[in-house]
């Protein structure tokens, strides 16, 4: 209260809820009549703070040497609200009675807990960060769309030197509406093809489609998409270097549409 005299804010040098006793800190929160009551609900209290010379640094230090971390949360809840409805009497002149202030801690607390309880939600994985391939090298970025309404699936394909430029692409319509997987595939054998055309040595490709990725790696030849896999095996054999990466999400977008 003395700091705001200071500061040239003008306020009674009396406790307006009793209008008795110079205002400190230490009067506003603890040693006030309305405060007195109010502590009075803490039947359990570790220490003994009646004291006039109580210093609130001094109290909350002693909480922490006697009490426990909920005694120093009730403390600091208590006291807020104490200051707050002292601020209710003071500008809007609706203070509450001690038991009400007290509550209103209590439920501070109670709410406190319960935000507490909630289960961090994990945290979705951080997408990959588009690189361009070494000085040498050239990579091949493919991607597909399959529709739920029948419509054809489509790829594209973009091949980019080390630069982060881009030297080729190629978007398609396939003949018919493909599951999103098969219409994956495709796209990867279409950048396949296309680097061969341009005759590259060392090559990197990257697909968002992981299942695919690793059936190439493991030289899955079975199933509705052996053929395909294995095609995409025998195309890479005129590089001299290549490999086949998953890339999470969209880390680089194709530079056309493949709806069209």
């Amino acid at each position: 209260m003395q700091n705001l005299s200071h500061k040239g804010i003008h306020c009674s040098g009396f406790c307006p809820l009793r209008d008795k006793a110079i205002k400190t800190t230490a009067h506003a929160l603890l040693h006030c009549d309305h405060a007195k009551m109010t502590w009075a609900f803490w039947h359990n209290c570790p220490i003994d703070f009646s004291s006039p010379n109580c210093d609130l640094v001094d109290i909350a230090l002693d909480i922490i040497a006697k009490g426990s971390p909920n005694d120093l949360e009730l403390f600091f809840a208590v006291a807020w609200s104490i200051w707050w409805n002292r601020n209710q009497a003071i500008h809007e002149n609706s203070g509450s009675p001690p038991l009400q202030a007290w509550d209103m801690a209590s439920k501070i607390m109670a709410e406190f807990k319960a935000a507490c309880s909630y289960p961090i939600l994990p945290q979705a994985p951080p997408l990959s960060i588009w690189k361009a391939p070494p000085l040498g090298f050239f990579k091949v970025n493919t991607d597909a769309t399959a529709s739920n309404d029948e419509r054809n699936s489509c790829i594209g394909v973009v091949i980019r030197g080390c630069k982060g430029e881009i030297l080729a692409a190629s978007s398609k319509v396939l003949p018919a509406s493909f599951t999103a997987e098969i219409s994956e595939v495709f796209a990867v054998l279409e950048g396949v093809m296309l680097a061969a055309k341009m005759e590259v040595t060392h090559v990197m490709f990257e697909s968002d489609a992981l299942s695919i990725i690793q059936a190439i790696n493991d030289g899955v030849f079975v199933g509705e998409l052996g053929h395909i896999i294995q095609n995409i095996w025998e195309a890479s054999s005129v590089f001299s270097w290549c490999s086949f990466c998953h890339l999470k999400g969209k880390a680089t977008e194709l530079l056309m549409n493949l709806q069209e």
